[in-house]
């Protein structure tokens, strides 16, 4: 937190994981989050920290793009509009086994 009590959101590692650095154009960071404000602000986040992020709204949609491509991590929301976090990493181990991404 900053002296004016502002989280600050300034900070990062000092270097991201290899793993989900943007110089692979086959690694990204899948984003669930159904708010607006909230989603473009992870984004933001993600992206000033160099990783890619794909960001989608709802869990029908996250289901839908993992169905071209794998990301190399999942952040997601537990409240969504359409299931909850839960349901949503069930739903993925269900889709695709052993090669379900980390789930966070």
């Amino acid at each position: 937190m900053t002296d004016a009590g502002r989280l600050d959101l300034a900070y990062a590692p000092a270097q991201a994981p290899s793993a989900l650095k943007t110089d692979d154009a086959q690694k990204w960071v899948l984003l669930v989050e159904d708010d607006p404000d909230l989603r473009g602000l992870l984004v933001g986040l993600l992206d000033d920290a160099g990783y890619l992020a794909k960001a989608v709204a709802s869990g029908a949609a996250a289901m839908e793009i993992l169905q071209t491509g794998r990301p190399c991590l999942i952040l997601a929301d537990y409240l969504l509009d359409d299931m909850n976090g839960k349901e949503l990493r069930q739903q993925i181990r269900e889709s695709l086994g052993s090669s379900a991404p980390p789930f966070v």
